[in-house]
């Protein structure tokens, strides 16, 4: 009996041991499975679910419809087409060749039928207006600046000079053998727009097909941000303009872009910070709703992924400009022909028979 009891001891010590081990063993594996799945669940909860088309009324352009990876931005609303010039002039076409009656057209009844796409605004939208323009095929346009009438020149030189330089005159760009104009309105901080409106109306300016237009930064620049106060009296007086308008044409106002300066030069430009692009974008929101003009959201994480790596790299493509850097106050064309794209998109995918999976079909 004194011999058999050390050994039933010593066996009873060892079977606890690898109970012991067993049971740690599944513990550590029952808490890293855990572990995974808060990871996975608080990954997917980030990233936004596909849900049908039909549920959101402006795909192309809502920020709840697209997955954001690095610096592209995929819709999970519905397909999306990349645009190509081909692809522009045949829905410039059929876009021409709708009745009179509706609310597209571009023209009064009394003028040839001309696709016109119009951007209103400051230098945001000329860099919009330059990408949307050389979709169209940079080497079919000619410009013209707008106080020089009747001059008409060939665009691809200076549509290349516009992705890097400044031009601050109100611009036109034409197709040489398409009825299909781009206009870039200058209008720094968009006072002038009712007026231009009123020049749409009584045909003393070609009327739009489509308005893309957008403001803010020069309110920020002149005014304190802290309550957007003047900013958010002009968007009232403003909104019964655009109510008009939008009954007639679309209009899309894009929100303000993060830009690089608003990270990188806090202490020079004091009122320009992510805290305030947020403040003025909730105004332009809440002072627009219900006008009937689209507001347009989808590029804010795509201008936040570019800023953010130009704070870490100031990096710059030679020749076709994609990544600028150094233009701390304005966002690269690697953004910008993907903005191109939403509106192409949103404007165009009716008019070329295209699978009822696409957006805005």
């Amino acid at each position: 009996m004194s011999i058999i009891l050390p050994k039933i001891i010593g066996r009873y010590k060892v079977d606890m041991k690898q109970r012991f081990l067993l049971l740690l063993a599944t513990s550590t594996l029952l808490a890293l499975v855990f572990v995974a799945h808060v990871a996975l669940k608080d990954l997917s909860s980030r990233r936004p679910q596909p849900v049908q088309k039909n549920v959101v009324e402006y795909p192309t352009f809502a920020e709840s419809c697209y997955d954001y990876v690095n610096f592209t931005a995929e819709n999970v609303c519905c397909k999306m087409k990349k645009y190509i010039a081909s692809d522009v002039l045949q829905c410039v076409k059929r876009f021409n060749g709708r009745g009179s009656n509706s609310i597209y057209q571009a023209n009064s009844t009394d003028l040839p039928a001309v696709t016109h796409i119009a951007l209103v605004g400051d230098s945001h939208m000329r860099n919009m207006f330059v990408s949307i323009a050389q979709c169209a095929g940079g080497n079919k346009l000619q410009y013209r600046i707008k106080s020089e009438k009747n001059t008409w020149r060939e665009a691809e030189k200076i549509l290349h000079m516009m992705r890097t330089k400044r031009l601050k005159n109100t611009v036109e760009m034409r197709h040489v053998s398409t009825p299909f104009r781009v206009t870039w309105y200058r209008d720094w901080k968009l006072d002038g727009f009712p007026e231009l409106i009123h020049r749409w109306e009584t045909n003393q300016e070609l009327r739009p097909s489509l308005v893309i237009t957008g403001g803010g930064l020069h309110w920020m620049k002149t005014n304190p941000p802290r309550t957007g106060a003047p900013f958010r009296t002009f968007l009232v007086s403003l909104a019964p303009y655009l109510r008009r308008l939008a009954a007639a044409v679309p209009v899309y106002f894009k929100l303000i872009d993060y830009v690089p300066r608003a990270y990188t030069q806090v202490n020079k430009y004091p009122n320009f910070n992510p805290r305030a692009i947020s403040l003025y974008n909730s105004i332009a929101r809440q002072k627009l709703q219900a006008t009937g003009v689209v507001i347009w959201d989808s590029t804010l994480r795509l201008s936040v992924a570019y800023s953010e790596e130009c704070t870490r790299s100031n990096r710059v493509t030679p020749g076709s400009h994609d990544w600028n850097c150094v233009d701390n106050g304005h966002i690269g064309y690697i953004m910008l022909e993907q903005y191109t794209d939403m509106i192409y998109n949103a404007f165009c995918n009716r008019f070329l028979n295209l699978t009822d999976d696409y957006c805005d079909t």
